[in-house]
């Protein structure tokens, strides 16, 4: 696993950062996944998972999906946290596009 520390925000509370290592771990592994971001000017923040994947099949996503719940389920009914997927093939302009969308997150992980 490689969690890109450079990367990870600084000043991010001990309970956000615990969440994103913990998330990195689950799905770093799964072959889709190319690349986990932190948008901190959302509210909520929100944990945005790059993959790249056949279009619309949203089969391929299941397996992230059961993490991002099973992190919700676990943490308290206060904490403030989202998840979002967005896969490459599906974007419109491709990868340029998607750094615009992405502007304003920071990366926490990518494949290497």
């Amino acid at each position: 696993m490689h969690i890109a520390s450079s990367h990870m925000p600084v000043l991010l509370e001990p309970a956000l950062r615990r969440v994103c290592e913990q998330y990195v771990e689950q799905v770093s592994g799964i072959e889709l996944v190319k690349e986990i971001l932190i948008a901190l000017a959302d509210r909520p923040p929100i944990i945005w998972t790059v993959i790249s994947a056949t279009p619309f099949k949203d089969a391929l996503r299941k397996p992230i999906y059961q993490v991002q719940l099973a992190i919700l389920r676990s943490l308290d009914e206060n904490a403030e946290i989202d998840f979002r997927i967005v896969n490459t093939s599906e974007i419109r302009g491709g990868e340029k596009a998607l750094g615009l969308m992405l502007a304003e997150s920071l990366v926490i992980w990518q494949r290497r």
